[in-house]
């Protein structure tokens, strides 16, 4: 008798495994699901071992890294969102790290910005620069295939619509 109860518990304790596996699987089939967005301003980019969403609304710009598993998507790296209602320049710049890459991010509310520079000048015959377009809404990023320690003000220049090049404290966009 001992057994036969033992059989059911383990048996019920095996379906209530895969059931919850299910039920998890089922929530995090897709990054929507997963960041519990039934619809949103969300761009999806392909980066480093996973995709980054990239969340942007009236508030906050915010940056999730999620990785596929077993299971579904799971979020990897969920860094602080930038606020846009500040003033200071160097708050709407963000980056992490992950895999072995660098992911630089941003906000700025002008509206005359071309593109957004990433002036990497720890080579030593020179500089890179990398160049991305400014969406409309005034985001922007930049993928880097290797990790960086910090960013400074002398890392990124914008570029204006009509070619003009602006540092950092960014005076020009206000």
């Amino acid at each position: 008798m001992k057994r036969i109860i033992f059989s059911v518990i383990g048996i019920l304790l095996v379906l209530l495994i895969i059931a919850y596996m299910g039920f998890y699987r089922y929530n995090h089939s897709t990054i929507n699901k997963t960041l519990n967005l039934d619809h949103a301003n969300l761009a999806i980019v392909n980066f480093a071992k996973g995709k980054i969403a990239i969340l942007n609304n009236e508030k906050e710009l915010k940056v999730v890294y999620l990785k596929k598993g077993v299971l579904g998507w799971k979020k990897a790296l969920d860094p602080a969102p930038i606020l846009k209602n500040t003033q200071a320049y160097n708050q709407l710049v963000s980056f992490f790290n992950i895999d072995g890459q660098a992911f630089v991010f941003g906000f700025f509310p002008s509206q005359n910005i071309k593109s957004v520079i990433f002036n990497d000048r720890s080579y030593l015959s020179g500089s890179l620069e990398i160049s991305y377009e400014v969406g409309q809404e005034g985001s922007w990023f930049i993928p880097l295939n290797k990790n960086i320690t910090t960013l400074s003000s002398e890392n990124l220049i914008v570029i204006m619509n009509d070619g003009t090049r602006v540092s950092y404290p960014f005076s020009e966009l206000r």
